[in-house]
């Protein structure tokens, strides 16, 4: 019996735009290549729903590759979010489905859904640890966070139910070579998984291509002379447990040292998912910071024409600037913890061009260093590069029959 070839796919997203950066560009990859032909984009909640079509870019490259976006959860009432589950899920029950999913479960009835597709219709179940992140930088996260969250949300915990899911899937996909030992991100590989490599998804050639031509029109016409890209967090409120989290206190001190660039050169703010934009906005306005843009623009399109990028937490926005030849700044300073893992440099290190360890000194001479340069000298970072090459997709092909 002749084995039918699969080219639709659901993908189930977590409450993060990360996981959209990661799967979107992977998925327009895929109907370039005919592998796949459409996608339905499955979001927990309206939140969620919202957040995404707020970035103008991604969900425009949605639209123009024929994928489809949807939320799942809109009412109060269990029955009814049930029958929307399978109103808006129901290719799961008449034709072989790619269900491409990042959690250990994404619930009940969603396990069932792709449970019944994979048995009776042939479907198949990808696993994705995609990520823009490279291998040493992985490592020195899940250190720190093994060290300071709450034991139920350590990464062994996590690595664990997800060791079960990998185990039950056709496929996980992942960004670097993976050894059998291997103990980072969210999986424990092991010799009996199907790993496909990928690469960095986000610099995949066809979402690069589509990126450059859509990235001047996303820009404001009106955004004249040069600027640089401040990478907004979520200003949070201190922790005692956490010395690195990046609160209003640290994003003061950032602008009241940038102000006296204010008028020479625009501020472009990308905001974090969790930022409170009300509270930004004062805080700017009582430190008298009014050469801004708030811009909800993919971050590809915003650091390809920037003087630099700037992060004050080790954001991993960092990565994708440095991929696009932007210089990146990173101002984090570390706990002793945090110190301790990263060896004194960044724990994005091969992507960061100036570890300035929150040093106001060193940050002004960056900087005064930067805007007098026409061609900025940038670290030369062979494993990022290396990590930045797009790769095949050849098992993949093999496991959908295509």
């Amino acid at each position: 019996m002749k084995r039918r070839k699969i080219n639709h796919c659901i993908v189930h997203l977590k409450s993060k735009l990360k996981n959209l950066d990661d799967l979107l560009p992977f998925f327009v990859e895929m109907k370039a290549q005919n592998v796949l032909k459409s996608a339905v984009f499955v979001t927990p909640t309206p939140a969620d729903f919202r957040l995404i079509k707020e970035n103008v870019v991604l969900y425009e490259a949605m639209k123009a590759f024929d994928a489809k976006l949807v939320y799942l959860n809109k009412y109060k009432s269990r029955l009814l979010n049930m029958l929307r589950h399978l109103i808006l899920l129901r290719q799961y029950f008449f034709r072989p489905t790619v269900s491409i999913q990042i959690a250990e479960s994404h619930g009940r009835a969603i396990d069932k859904f792709v449970e019944f597709n994979r048995r009776v219709l042939g479907g198949k179940l990808f696993l994705s640890n995609l990520t823009n992140i490279p291998k040493i930088a992985q490592r020195k996260f899940v250190s720190y966070d093994n060290l300071t969250l709450d034991p139920r949300e350590r990464t062994p915990e996590i690595a664990r139910r997800m060791i079960e899911k990998a185990k039950n899937s056709d496929a996980v996909l992942v960004s670097f070579p993976m050894d059998p030992g291997d103990k980072f991100g969210l999986l424990e590989f092991s010799e009996n998984l199907t790993v496909c490599e990928v690469g960095n998804p986000r610099i995949l050639p066809t979402w690069q291509e589509y990126l450059h031509q859509v990235g001047a029109k996303n820009l404001p016409a009106d955004l004249q002379g040069p600027y640089f890209f401040f990478i907004l967090g979520p200003l949070e409120i201190p922790n005692p447990d956490n010395d690195n989290v990046w609160d209003e206190a640290n994003f003061v001190k950032c602008i009241s040292i940038l102000k006296q660039y204010n008028k020479k050169i625009h501020t472009v703010f990308k905001p974090h998912p969790a930022t409170n934009i009300a509270r930004l906005k004062s805080l700017l306005e009582s430190i008298g910071y009014d050469n801004y843009r708030m811009m909800n623009v993919h971050q590809f399109v915003i650091s390809k024409s920037a003087k630099f990028a700037f992060s004050p937490y080790s954001s991993t926005v960092l990565i994708d600037a440095h991929a696009v030849g932007c210089p990146t700044i990173d101002f984090a300073r570390y706990d002793t913890r945090g110190a301790h893992i990263s060896e004194g440099k960044s724990m994005l290190d091969e992507a960061v061009d100036f570890y300035l360890e929150g040093d106001e000194e060193k940050l002004v001479s960056t900087v005064d260093s930067l805007l007098g340069r026409s061609s900025p000298k940038k670290k030369d970072a062979p494993e990022i590069n290396r990590f930045l090459e797009p790769k095949h997709f050849g098992k993949i092909c093999k496991i959908l029959n295509v």
